[in-house]
């Protein structure tokens, strides 16, 4: 640098530029090296006594309102045809960080696991996000996002790609989540309520995929899998109903819990297990001779267990004694599931029975105060007692109301003052196929189809199964009795047909409805009304009219339905309603009203009409035919009662809420039909 080339303010500290020969040269906009400079530095000469100061190369602020600061570029040199520069940042002399030519972010060899984070904050801590390219223009694609590990060297292994939440300074880590648009479509997290790989939303809601040693004990969503890695043969558990159930692997072939099929065909009581000699996953229900129901004893519940019933008869729902009402003949066509100990069925904790036991210890024959056995058991059902809790005892025969014979004999200690339960399920479905499952501790069933009850006599009352919870009631009353001939000489009319109604009700598993079945209305100068036929206080079902006496010189009228407008009623203002008769020496003809069905057959003098038709029901079921007396309306399951000449007009079948029949002299006239309900109930 020779005179002049040093150019300044001479009352300032300000160079405005340096010439001539030295290897710097600085201008008003730049601070350049000479082009024979071999790598320059700027930097500050080192310190041998005290600690190095701080550097610092800042861009332009700004002080103006509204005006921004200048940007800070580190650029690398750029090349004609050649490769452009890279911009390194060194720690002392070793490089750490390189931006390369080719746009890559790179750490330098030496550097031991380098992190990309930012400084931990006072509060809340920020995101940091990593995005590709964005596109530009209306059809063209973002860029995609890519994380590489380390590629190995000839036979070595590539690095893994880790994705990592930190540990935590309090007791909750995060999660990490896979997202699309914004929504998680799956992710990992140790959420107490459900840790695991997550398949969803929601971390501690959506399904999991976990695995362990032995059989799961934590807490996960429904729908999840955990995969056993020991040498169980329960080697995949999922979760259902809050409950881990088992699958059992076979070789590579991950089947059901399913050992061997056998078939039940001279067995009243059949334990599980133990009557076929080997363990059962389907049982072939092929027994139809016992006249006291069937009983299947479970085996002790296992997690995972799966045991199949199936009814091969067609023999367990059947017209006028199939489902299951305590107390009658009914119960000869039921399946009764009993446990092997106090364990529920779905859920269900059993039916409380009325009264107390008075037996003692060792007995078979059980002996009750004030109980109820006659109408709250029957035969094959399970029972416990509150002195032995965990033994189910199965009840063999009722005796009367306060005495029972059970198997095997009573084992605990005095059972006298004991109270009692109820703990069977109850299954009667015509070739259905019930489903246990067991979570280890209960069991819980499912059928395919839904459970058919025809219930003809009021014995006793309706418990529905555990696991039953709707019903659908079709039901009716009592015919209407038929009339005889007057003191007039007048031919008795037909009673009326009842009419068959439907209604849709929720019900309680365990819970005991007393059903009611409407009587046939009794025969008389003038018939009786059809009693009412009632499922606990949900439904009423109300009889058909009897018909009604003649008078001289009057008209006479068949019977109609009983009418009675109110809650849980379920009939027809109109149905049923009788043909009514002309003045004396008149062709009697029904008359054919609109909506008017079952109805009986008016008469008066010795001239009558067969009964009408109930389009109700079965529509094939037709009115009675006249013999002089007046015909009884049909019901919605059978025909109405013939009339007749002097000798009886005849009675309708029972359980079909048809009218009597009418008489034509002084011979008594026909009953009518009792009625029925008809249960459709869903497991």
């Amino acid at each position: 640098m020779v005179a002049g080339d040093l150019a300044g303010s001479s009352d300032s500290n300000v160079v405005v530029s340096i010439s001539g020969t030295s290897p710097i040269n600085i201008t008003p906009n730049a601070l350049q090296w000479a082009i024979s400079t071999t790598i320059p530095v700027l930097s500050q000469t080192a310190s041998a006594t005290a600690a190095g100061q701080a550097l610092t190369i800042q861009a332009q602020g700004s002080t103006g309102s509204g005006t921004n600061g200048g940007n800070l570029v580190l650029a690398s040199g750029p090349s004609a045809s050649g490769t452009v520069g890279s911009v390194q940042l060194q720690s002392g002399i070793i490089t750490n960080l390189s931006l390369t030519s080719a746009g890559s972010l790179q750490f330098g060899s030496t550097v031991t696991a380098p992190t990309v984070t930012q400084a931990a904050a006072s509060a809340t801590g920020g995101n940091l996000s990593i995005t590709a390219q964005s596109a530009g223009g209306t059809t063209n694609n973002g860029g995609s996002l890519i994380l590489t590990s380390g590629a190995s060297f000839t036979t070595g292994t590539a690095g893994n790609v880790t994705i990592n939440t930190a540990t935590p300074g309090g007791a909750n880590p995060g999660n990490i989540l896979f997202q699309i648009s914004g929504t998680t479509q799956a992710f990992v997290t140790t959420n107490t309520s459900g840790a695991g790989l997550g398949i969803g939303s929601t971390p501690g809601t959506s399904p999991t995929l976990t695995s362990g040693s032995g059989a799961p004990s934590s807490t996960q969503p429904n729908g999840s899998l955990y995969l056993n890695t020991s040498s169980s043969t329960n080697s995949v558990y999922t979760r259902q109903n809050g409950s881990w159930f088992s699958l059992s692997a076979t070789g590579s072939q991950i089947t059901p819990l399913i050992e061997t099929i056998a078939t039940n065909t001279s067995n009243s009581i059949y334990t599980v297990d133990t009557t076929s000699g080997s363990p059962d996953g389907v049982i072939l229900h092929n027994y139809t001779a016992s006249t006291t129901g069937y009983t299947y004893i479970m085996p002790a519940p296992t997690a995972g267990r799966q045991i199949i019933i199936r009814d091969i008869t067609g023999g367990i729902e059947s017209a006028n004694t199939g489902g299951y009402i305590t107390g009658s003949a009914t119960s000869s066509k039921v399946i009764f599931i009993a446990p092997h100990g106090v364990e529920s069925f779905n859920g269900s904790s059993g039916f409380s029975l009325t009264g107390t036991s008075t037996s003692t210890t060792a007995f078979t024959t059980l002996t009750g105060s004030s109980t109820l056995f006659t109408t709250q058991l029957a035969p094959g059902m399970s029972i416990v007692f509150s002195t032995q809790p965990t033994v189910s005892y199965t009840v063999t025969a009722i005796a009367n109301s306060n005495s029972c014979t059970i198997t095997p004999a009573y084992s605990g200690a005095s059972a006298s003052g004991a109270t009692m339960k109820m703990n069977s399920l109850a299954y009667y479905a015509n070739n259905g196929t019930l489903t246990l499952i067991s979570n280890g501790t209960n069991w819980f069933a499912s059928s395919n189809k839904p459970l058919r009850a025809y219930i003809t006599t009021s014995a006793g009352l309706f418990i529905p199964s555990p696991g039953c919870t709707s019903t659908t009631i079709i039901g009716c009353g009592g015919g209407g009795g038929g009339a005889s001939q007057n003191a007039a000489n007048q031919t008795g009319a037909g009673g009326g047909g009842a009419l068959q109604s439907l209604v849709n009700t929720s019900i309680t598993p365990n819970t005991s409805y007393t059903v009611t079945i409407g009587a046939g209305g009794n025969a008389g100068i003038t018939g009786s009304t059809g009693g009412t036929t009632s499922f606990g206080t949900i439904a009423y079902f109300y009889g058909a009219s009897g018909a009604g006496g003649g008078l001289s010189g009057s008209t006479v009228s068949g019977g109609y339905p009983f009418n009675n407008a109110g809650s849980n009623v379920y009939s027809d203002t109109v149905s049923g309603l009788g043909a009514a008769s002309v003045s004396s020496g008149t062709t009697i003809t029904s008359v054919n009203m609109p909506g008017m069905m079952g109805m009986g057959a008016g008469s008066v003098s010795g001239a009558s009409a067969s009964g009408f038709n109930n389009i109700m029901g079965n529509g094939s079921y037709t009115g009675g035919t006249t013999t002089n007396g007046g015909g009884g309306g049909a019901g919605p399951q059978g025909n109405g009662g013939n009339g007749a000449n002097a000798t009886g007009g005849g009675s309708a079948a029972a359980n079909t809420g048809a009218g009597g029949g009418g008489n034509f002299g002084a011979s008594t006239a026909g009953a009518g039909g009792s009625g029925y309900l008809y249960l459709l109930l869903t497991m």
